[in-house]
């Protein structure tokens, strides 16, 4: 089986690269929305995301939605019916002190993904920058790195599949954000 690739819309690019700045030397959580691939049209297509601002810990190496939050957005979202469809969650790894972010996913976050029934996760990998920029591109992998500002940033995309015990195993996605890149590209060169 072919993985999906996985389309992401400006807005909501841009809007987790500020969740991870807003909450930076600490993790920030978020929930994606979008549809997902179907039988004829083998892609995500993320439309939007939601940063969650009451979490019950949130931590340079660990973040965790509050129950209240939980259940409060469960009822609005369910009430909403199909305007938003959650495809799953996105979260930072920042760096803080020596440590750089971690560049995968956790056992935590894999169990999390399974727990939860995601199907798509983004990890957002970011770290401070002192001169200069990295132009935004899509790496062979298909993660998207670059640089805005006083960070940098690598985005991967995950989903999950299950292995031979049938223990839950993620698999890296190629992610297509050309309208996000574009855009973050001519703002570097102009500043």
């Amino acid at each position: 089986m072919v993985l999906p690739a996985v389309y992401v819309e400006c807005e909501p690019f841009f809007n987790m690269l500020a969740a991870a700045v807003e909450t930076f030397k600490r993790e920030c959580l978020g929930l994606v929305f979008g549809l997902p691939p179907t039988s004829v049209k083998n892609f995500f297509w993320v439309t939007n995301i939601l940063p969650l601002q009451c979490t019950r810990v949130r931590k340079n190496k660990e973040v965790e939605q509050s129950k209240r939050s939980s259940q409060a957005l469960g009822k609005f979202f369910k009430e909403a019916g199909s305007i938003y469809l959650q495809l799953g969650h996105f979260h930072s790894h920042p760096e803080w002190g020596e440590f750089k972010g971690g560049l995968e996913l956790s056992k935590e976050d894999i169990n999390s993904m399974a727990s939860e029934k995601s199907v798509l996760d983004f990890l957002i990998v970011i770290s401070s920058r002192r001169k200069g920029f990295a132009p935004w591109k899509t790496q062979e992998n298909g993660s998207v790195a670059g640089s805005l500002g006083h960070f940098n940033f690598l985005i991967n995309a995950y989903t999950l599949e299950r292995d031979a015990e049938g223990l839950p195993v993620s698999k890296q996605l190629h992610i297509i954000a050309r309208s996000a890149l574009g855009t973050l590209n001519k703002i570097c060169r102009s500043s």
